[in-house]
């Protein structure tokens, strides 16, 4: 499977894919199944700019469950998605719950 450039990876498109389950390939070998919980814009205060400028910053972030016995330190991961295709994020564990482990990756970047 072809590598998905992030930049054709948008909020819109994760959104849609909420509830669905994402592969992720660890380096060491073997698999583990994300499932998307979350895709929610990020809202931050108005940057001030030059007169005439007007760039668009695209943020947002995604929120996944794993299982607790398969937990991911943060770090670069491949994921796999049947709609999405390849690609890698930039993921944070960031809490527990009822045996699954939460994991983060924000976008914040120039919107083309």
């Amino acid at each position: 499977m072809n590598e998905t450039p992030l930049e054709r990876l948008t909020l819109e498109r994760f959104a849609a894919q909420v509830k669905t389950p994402f592969r992720l390939h660890r380096e060491a070998g073997g698999e583990v199944e994300l499932e998307l919980t979350e895709a929610a814009a990020i809202r931050s205060p108005a940057l001030p700019r030059a007169a005439g400028e007007s760039p668009r910053q695209e943020r947002f972030s995604l929120l996944f469950h794993g299982p607790e016995q398969a937990f991911l330190p943060q770090g670069l991961y491949r994921l796999e998605h049947a709609s999405l295709g390849m690609f890698t994020l930039f993921l944070v564990p960031v809490g527990r719950a009822a045996g699954t482990v939460h994991y983060e990756a924000v976008f914040n970047r120039l919107a083309r």
